[in-house]
């Protein structure tokens, strides 16, 4: 009955904050032109200036607003709940390697509120060099910027610190140390698997202080998947 209760509180969410929170995706703006990958994300180089022989393939733009209230909301992009330098550029980094560059010259990051990243894109390698593959999809890049999270708190806030996706456990049940002070929905905008989606979940739950999620379910929604679990906390703070 709890995990019901909170499943209606995020629809009642979504119901009165729909209308006037969109979801807002940020997204990579590539200006240039693009060659086929030559370089993995791991693989590109950064340099201060363009390089001598380098080609000058365009430029890239990427920014996020730092949104991770423990508060009520509806569609908020997860690139923007989880936004940071590190995430930026590493979107920046899969239109780079996507976009057939091989160096982010100039790369640049500066905000506080609102987070912006930008670079010039060029490529050393020759058009005959052997192509590389694309990485799959990954919720701290691009693919976490069509993630949307939906969030109905069901207490106070906890009043805890933010913690990496790694300490956010994926639980079938609550356990009786813990209890619910949340509830979640999240979908996603492009084809992306549930496994995908329940790392974006902890994600979320992550940068609001909880410790767990509970009881999700996934399935197909409207051509996508949608997800739907509580966030709990110890009742103690450092309890397991």
């Amino acid at each position: 009955m709890l995990h019901r209760l909170e499943f209606r509180l995020v629809s009642s969410a979504l119901a009165i904050l729909g209308a006037s929170c969109a979801a807002r995706y940020p997204s990579v703006r590539f200006t240039g032109e693009t060659r086929p990958p030559v370089a993995t994300i791991e693989q590109l180089d950064r340099a201060p200036a363009l390089p001598r022989g380098a080609e000058r393939l365009g430029t890239l733009a990427v920014s996020c607003r730092r949104e991770a209230g423990f508060e009520p909301f509806a569609e908020r992009s997860l690139a923007d709940i989880d936004c940071s330098f590190g995430r930026l550029i590493r979107m920046l980094s899969e239109v780079a390697s996507a976009s057939g560059g091989d160096t982010l010259v100039a790369l640049e990051c500066h905000g506080e509120a609102k987070l912006s990243c930008s670079a010039t894109l060029a490529r050393r390698a020759p058009d005959s060099a052997p192509a590389v593959g694309t990485p799959g999809p990954d919720v701290f890049g691009r693919l976490g910027a069509a993630i949307s999270v939906s969030f109905s708190p069901a207490a106070a806030s906890p009043g805890r610190a933010a913690r990496p996706v790694t300490e956010v456990r994926d639980l079938p049940a609550l356990p009786p140390s813990h209890r619910v002070v949340g509830s979640f929905e999240v979908r996603c905008a492009e084809a992306c698997s549930e496994a995908l989606l329940r790392d974006g979940l902890r994600v979320a739950a992550g940068r609001l202080g909880m410790e767990d999620v509970v009881g999700v379910r996934c399935f197909d929604w409207e051509g996508g998947t949608r997800c739907l679990g509580a966030g709990a906390v110890a009742e103690r703070e450092g309890g397991s």
